[in-house]
Parts: C-alpha cells; sequence; structure tokens
C-alpha cells in the first residue's frame, strides 16, 4: 500500500510486517519507521494540506498521526473486523472506513469521534469519493458497485453490469465519470451522478 501526499513531499508505505514508512521525495531517504499495528497495514490515506497520515489495519484498528513527526493522535477502536479502505473527504474533516464488519463508518479526523455508523452491509473493500465531495462510491456483493449519498449515507445507486469481481473503481476530476475494472475482464464508465452505464471496454 503507497500513498503520496498532496503537496507531492512525502511517499508513505504500508506493509504486511505491520509498518509504517514515511518517506522524503525530494531526496529518496526514509524519514520514520512506524511500528505501532499489530496486523497487517492494509489502508492509508494523507489530509488535503498534508498534514495528517490515516492508517487502517488488518488488526482491526485506525490511527490518526501527525505525517511530520509520527506522533499517534488518535486510535480508533469501533471497526470489529480488518479495515480495508479509508479515504479522507475533500473537506479535510471527515474518514470515511470500510471494514470486514461489514460497515462504513464516517469519523470527525481532529477529534478521532464517530459521526456515523451503517449497519449490514456487504463487507466493502473498495472505496472512492468524488472530489465534489457528493458521493461515496464503494463495492456490493463484489459483482455491484453501490452509490452513497455521502451527506447522508443513504445508498443512491446500485449498479450491476460486471459478471465477476470488481477490483478496481475510479471517479473522474468533474465527479461526471466513474470507472470500474472487473475480474471479467472488462472496464465500464458510468455518469457518475445517475448511474447511467455508457461504455465498456474489453
Amino acid at each position: 500500500m503507497l500513498v503520496i501526499s498532496p503537496d507531492g513531499k512525502t511517499l508513505v508505505s504500508g506493509s504486511h510486517d505491520n509498518t509504517i514508512k514515511i518517506w522524503n521525495l525530494a531526496n529518496k531517504t526514509l524519514r520514520l519507521t512506524i511500528k505501532e499495528h499489530t496486523d497487517s497495514v492494509k489502508t492509508l490515506a494523507i489530509s488535503p494540506d498534508s498534514q495528517i497520515l490515516v492508517s487502517g489495519s488488518s488488526d482491526d484498528t485506525i490511527k490518526i498521526w501527525d505525517l511530520a513527526s509520527g506522533e499517534l493522535r488518535h486510535n480508533l477502536t469501533n471497526h470489529v473486523d480488518a479495515v480495508n479502505a479509508v479515504a479522507i473527504g475533500p473537506d479535510g474533516q471527515t474518514i470515511i472506513s470500510l471494514s470486514a464488519d461489514e460497515t462504513i463508518k464516517i469519523w470527525d479526523l481532529a477529534s478521532g469521534t464517530l459521526r456515523y455508523d451503517t449497519e449490514n452491509t456487504d463487507e466493502v473493500n473498495l472505496l472512492a469519493l468524488s472530489p465534489d465531495g457528493k458521493t461515496l462510491v464503494t463495492d456490493g456483493d463484489h459483482t455491484n458497485i453501490k452509490l452513497w449519498d455521502l451527506n447522508t449515507i443513504t445508498m443512491r445507486h446500485v449498479l450491476t453490469g460486471h459478471s465477476r469481481e470488481v477490483y478496481g473503481v475510479a471517479i473522474s476530476p468533474d465527479s461526471e465519470s466513474l470507472v470500474t475494472e472487473g475480474n471479467d475482464g472488462s472496464v465500464k464508465i458510468w455518469h457518475l451522478p445517475t448511474g447511467y452505464y455508457s461504455i465498456a471496454i474489453k
């Protein structure tokens, strides 16, 4: 797992050896190694201002770090299974997390408090946020894609079209198009606001 800070100065890697490594991209040197998780680091996100790092792990926790110092700010323990994906909202104030415990949770970045918690979703592994801050995209039963209203966490659309597991999602910078890649050998392009299918590429 790799992520680059929005300011382009820092590379962060997460590993199956439970470590997080923070690299200086300018001189290509390792700046910090953090070993606070007790299982594999599965997912990472950096805040839009490049100040905060968020990590999710198979140890069921989310940790919030000061990116410059590596200081742990908050340890979030509300998930009861592996944290598969985390993202920071475009507002820089919220964290969204997906877990093998079949929940989606939304947290306040500054305080680490839980704002919202879904119940009885499918196990979710994929996550994307639209740049306009309106839409959360997750996988459903692995062949479907779900579009959520990010403000209310209500499901707007379920996109069906892949015949096998979806393992990649991306959203265009204008928040108009969603691209999905499936293990069925196809790439599909959708109109994100409406959920309408537009193009298939094989």
